[in-house]
């Protein structure tokens, strides 16, 4: 019997420890990191004509059996600083970040929160085209809750016997700095522009501390594109498309939205319809509105049939939310 009790433990302890590991091993994939300026690289802070810039958004990963697998929401707010010495077509921006990250229905959960720096130099008279540095600092706070772990049955000389909270009942937190940065070369004109820019995040490498167990994050990066045209009668056709990789996380997004000028009022008002791919995993349908100043838009992440045969039948539904004034 004690023998049964202490592979229990030690079925508990792996299981926990994988837990972790997991989420120490990737960061959130977003299917709408380019409405999220400050996540998507630290040099679109600031980037805007207006004085001031909300963003949010909120993602909810769901697996084939229904469980709450992942969660992700994010609001940041960033500003342009008027400052001496700053030319009126430069950038100077300045932003807060903070999201939260939980698998598990919770039982891991990430706190981020940090401060974000960009310059954006003008290279012509109208500013129309800018060259952008940017850098991040967040403060990192992962809290391990293994009261919302539920393990399966184990069987034991005395048959089938659930793992008891008790032989889990060691949970883990720990907190660190993280450092990130990017360049972007954007362009914005009358009939096209668009933007071509990379970000290195965990420029640090922190270290992540579970029961004295040290892991090191590996350093990511993100290459990001993006091309607009404006059509006839207000309409507008955007391709967009960003390479992510970070340890053996990789993987390529890209894909087409065509927005549809349909002229409600003397407010400049279109319906955003598309679709992107994440490598062969993922067909993800594109609905959003704008009105304004104010965009929205949801999607809704297809899983594959060959990712389905591979046991990732993931659902997936995001919604982000914007507004600058």
């Amino acid at each position: 019997m004690r023998k049964a009790n202490n592979m229990k433990k030690i079925l508990a302890t792996l299981t926990i420890m994988a837990a972790a590991g997991s989420v120490c091993a990737q960061d959130a994939q977003l299917s709408q990191l380019f409405n999220a300026p400050l996540l998507l690289n630290p040099a679109q802070t600031g980037l805007m004509d207006k004085a001031w810039r909300i963003s949010g958004g909120y993602r909810n990963t769901t697996f084939s059996g229904g469980s709450n697998a992942f969660s992700t929401g994010y609001i940041s707010a960033d500003t342009r600083w008027k400052m001496k010495g700053v030319q009126e077509s430069d950038r100077l921006g300045v932003g807060l970040i903070g999201y939260l990250d939980q698998s598990s229905a919770g039982a891991l959960r990430n706190n981020y929160i940090g401060l974000s720096l960009a310059f954006n130099k003008a290279l012509t008279a109208s500013g129309s085209t800018r060259l952008g540095v940017g850098a991040q600092a967040l403060y990192v706070a992962r809290v391990l809750n293994t009261s919302k772990l539920v393990f399966e049955d184990q069987f034991g000389s005395g048959g089938f016997s659930s793992v008891p909270s008790r032989d889990a009942s060691r949970g883990g937190s720990d907190q660190h700095l993280d450092l990130n940065v990017g360049l972007q070369l954007s362009h914005d004109a009358t009939a096209w522009g668009g933007s071509l820019g990379g970000a290195l995040r965990h420029v640090n490498r922190p270290k992540e501390s579970f029961w004295s167990a040290d892991y090191q994050l590996p350093m990511a990066y993100t290459v990001h594109g993006s091309a607009y045209a404006r059509l006839k009668g207000g309409d507008k056709l955007t391709f967009q498309a960003l390479y992510v990789g970070f340890g053996e996380q990789n993987y390529l997004q890209g894909g087409l939205i065509f927005s549809k000028n349909i002229h409600l009022s003397t407010t400049e008002t279109s319906l955003d319809l598309g679709v992107l791919g994440r490598d062969t995993r993922s067909i993800i349908p594109y609905l959003g509105l704008s009105y304004g100043n104010t965009r929205g838009a949801i999607t809704y992440d297809v899983t594959t049939n060959s990712a389905k045969q591979g046991g990732l039948n993931r659902q997936s539904v995001e919604l982000t939310l914007s507004h600058s004034f």
